[in-house]
């Protein structure tokens, strides 16, 4: 089967660099420029680095895996908010059956985490794009450090890598 470019041609599949920086761009929220500083060996100066990292993404090899890969994390995604948001009302529902007010407001707590209406601050560092992608996606159990190696979650944290 051929590769197919956003507007729906074929084209050559994106090589490993193209990936590279595709993944990057997504782990880093959209940057083009920090995806290409991550993805190609750049010696330049930013404004130069700033243009061809726009070249770079404009290619249609690179907005077709941008795109297939947004796609597959935007379905997985949403498909687990719905799963959980529903179990969460489910909780709600019965903790307020059995007169519960702790666990009703531990369960609209949750939701709102979930819908991103409270959010912990937490540190974040460039370089381990692969890996957080892939973990959105679901190819790796619950890995973010560099191939090889694994970060725990710290024994008294509340939060839960889910699958």
């Amino acid at each position: 089967m051929a590769y197919k470019k956003p507007d729906g041609r074929s084209g050559k599949p994106p090589t490993e660099k193209q990936k590279h920086f595709a993944r990057e761009f997504i782990a880093n929220g959209g940057n083009a420029t920090e995806a290409f500083r991550q993805a190609y060996t750049d010696k330049h100066d930013a404004k130069t680095t700033q243009r061809m990292a726009f070249k770079v993404k404009q290619s249609a090899a690179i907005a077709a895996e941008i795109d297939r890969l947004q796609k597959k994390i935007d379905q997985k995604f949403m498909i687990t908010i719905g799963k959980i948001t529903q179990e969460l009302d489910e909780n709600r529902t019965l903790a307020k059956e059995l007169g519960k007010p702790e666990a009703m407001n531990a369960a609209t707590m949750g939701k709102a985490k979930l819908h991103g209406l409270i959010t912990d601050k937490r540190e974040t560092k460039h370089g381990f794009a692969e890996e957080f992608v892939d973990a959105l996606l679901g190819n790796l159990p619950d890995t973010t450090g560099l191939p090889g190696q694994h970060r725990q979650l710290p024994e008294d944290s509340d939060d839960e890598v889910l699958h």
